[in-house]
């Protein structure tokens, strides 16, 4: 049966995350800009993110876990290395960027936007933040459905 034009450019868009996520995490492992591997950098991505509202350890590894089965070292690496704080219950402790670790991920972003800069040099930045915005609220939903 034939597919609809929305539901071609749905498969696409989903074929095109699916083929980046590998040569991204290629590049950031390859750099390891500030030593952070491309799950440690995600991990204080996410965290930056919060803006100074803590998260649970357990939200942190759910967002994640699919993809970074090693995070929970990755957290305790990051809490060593004092770029993360966890406060509260030892059992889902609340995660919380430091100042060391906010400095460190920007330095770290910083350091990789000449690896990805020729693949949106030339990219109009208002088609970039209406392509995240997209990804963003599918990312808001599938994280959403019923499994």
């Amino acid at each position: 049966m034939p597919r609809t034009r929305w539901e071609n450019s749905v498969v696409e868009l989903l074929t095109e995350v699916s083929i980046l996520h590998p040569l991204v995490k290629e590049r950031i492992e390859a750099e390891r800009p500030e030593g952070l591997s491309e799950c440690k950098l995600a991990i204080c991505m996410i965290l930056t993110r919060q803006d100074g509202v803590s998260m649970a350890r357990s939200a942190l590894v759910w967002t994640l876990e699919d993809s970074e089965p090693g995070v929970n070292d990755d957290i305790d690496s990051l809490i060593a290395l004092g770029l993360v704080t966890a406060e509260g219950d030892g059992n889902d402790p609340k995660l919380l960027m430091t100042d060391k670790g906010r400095t460190t991920c920007q330095s770290a972003i910083h350091a990789l936007i000449p690896t990805f800069a020729p693949a949106f040099q030339d990219v109009p930045v208002e088609e970039i933040e209406n392509a995240m915005k997209t990804l963003r609220e599918a990312r808001r939903t599938l994280d959403h459905l019923p499994s």
